[in-house]
């Protein structure tokens, strides 16, 4: 995976997650099922690239697989909270109030059942 350039005063974290674990991530040592979790306007855990390469790296995780689930949210930032207002896509939103949406609690309630 390419290093990817620090995104609106914040670091990238995603990739270097990935990079880090990726090592000790064969999928093999997961008895219980997992749940990565991104919102669609994050930027720092960018769907189109951390998530893919996700699925990517999973899908050569054989049985292992089948126990790690992707869940995107679109619209919700790195907080799980609606990304909007002037600060939108910036580090600075983290610092507005939100809450998190029914329907991502509802998910993430249902996964753990």
């Amino acid at each position: 995976m390419e290093e990817r350039d620090i995104r609106n005063g914040a670091p990238a974290l995603g990739a270097g997650v990935f990079l880090l674990a990726r090592p000790v991530l064969d999928g093999s040592w997961f008895e219980k099922k997992i749940v990565l979790i991104a919102g669609g306007a994050d930027y720092q855990i960018v769907p189109s690239v951390d998530m893919e390469a996700w699925k990517t790296e999973i899908s050569g995780w054989g049985e292992g697989a089948a126990n790690v689930s992707l869940m995107t949210f679109e619209g919700l930032n790195h907080l799980m909270t609606p990304s909007q207002g002037i600060f939108a896509g910036h580090y600075k939103e983290y610092e507005m109030p939100g809450r998190v949406p029914e329907d991502v609690i509802a998910e993430i309630a249902a996964f753990v059942k």
